[in-house]
């Protein structure tokens, strides 16, 4: 063997051991996420914990309203989605985004 031919060895191995590593990061992170759920089913998902606020007049915190809740009433849950009236409008409300949920009495 000659240099050259030497040379023609290392891409292919070096695609190898590149696909190696990234099957086993693969199965890293699926491992990660069954571990995950495996915890979770005793815990109750949002949507059932946020029912109780239905027909009620909240603060709403959430990750994209600067730090200002949103004051409404809760209409409906559905899912990952809460429909909150706020004055006369009608808003649709990620809840994977709620911050902190809190019964408030309605000002006159």
């Amino acid at each position: 063997m000659d240099g050259f031919d030497s040379w023609i060895i290392f891409p292919p191995l070096i695609i190898i051991f590149f696909v190696l590593m990234y099957e086993h990061r693969l199965h890293t992170i699926i491992r990660q996420i069954l571990r995950v759920q495996k915890r979770r089913k005793g815990v109750k998902p949002m949507s059932v914990a946020l029912r109780h606020f239905i027909g009620k007049y909240c603060a709403i915190s959430i990750a994209a309203s600067g730090g200002m809740p949103i004051a409404g009433t809760v209409l409906a849950v559905d899912g990952n989605w809460m429909t909150v009236q706020v004055k006369e409008k009608t808003t649709m409300l990620n809840t994977d985004f709620i911050l902190q949920i809190q019964e408030k009495k309605k000002a006159a």
